[in-house]
């Protein structure tokens, strides 16, 4: 038994090798009550990682427990209409005050998955941390080198606009070409095919001799 999409980048997603089985209120509560069970086994506080998608036989699906508060991610067209009955699931099992829709992920837009205000915000905010980690973290130019790379397609059509606030933020610092290389490699996926194409790029950069510096 599969969830089928075939607008997305992996079409097929396993739910359960028996051809017989009827992914139901009652599938979705038997498989959300096996990955309940272990975590009350591993943790002696309702704080934890509910659900974690194909590691819990539930692909696309994410849950976060906070006590009687739960975050759900629908990362998948299946699993976003199958929402309801995991929604039910959850109300018999646990019982939760509340269940909070975290649906801001990129990735449901490769799923033909809305977008909107949202995802926006999230990255708004993704873009803000990282770049202030960086910023604070980064040693001075001279002595260190740095070298990022992407491709435009699939999952890395997302990266630019997270990639450029990066590059800025690297020659605010006063890192130049010798120290930093930000490389964008139209047609390229995020695969490890791709990767292994422009394998060179990155170990030129990163091991060639240090040029000559003026004392």
């Amino acid at each position: 038994i599969w969830h089928f999409n075939p607008h997305s980048l992996m079409a097929a997603r396993l739910l359960d090798r028996n051809p017989a089985a009827i992914p139901n209120a009652a599938w979705f509560e038997a498989r959300l009550g096996q990955a309940l069970t272990l975590r009350q086994k591993l943790f002696t506080k309702p704080h934890y990682r509910l659900v974690h998608a194909e590691a819990d036989g539930l692909p696309g699906l994410v849950i976060d427990r906070y006590g009687d508060v739960l975050a759900l991610q629908a990362n998948t067209a299946g699993m976003e209409r199958a929402t309801p009955l995991i929604l039910a699931a959850l109300q018999n099992l646990i019982g939760p005050r509340s269940v909070v829709a975290r649906n801001d992920s990129p990735v449901r837009k490769l799923e033909g998955l809305e977008a909107g205000a949202a995802l926006d915000a999230w990255r708004a905010r993704m873009v803000a941390a990282w770049t202030g980690v960086i910023e604070r973290g980064l040693p001075a130019p001279g002595a260190h080198r740095f070298y990022f790379d992407r491709g435009d397609e699939t999952l890395d059509q997302f990266y630019a606009v997270f990639q450029t606030q990066v590059d800025q933020t690297f020659r605010r610092r006063g890192y130049g070409p010798g120290d930093f290389q930000s490389l964008v490699f139209p047609g390229a996926q995020h695969t490890e095919a791709s990767w292994n194409q422009r394998l060179d790029a990155p170990l030129t950069f990163l091991l060639s001799p240090a040029p000559t510096r003026n004392p």
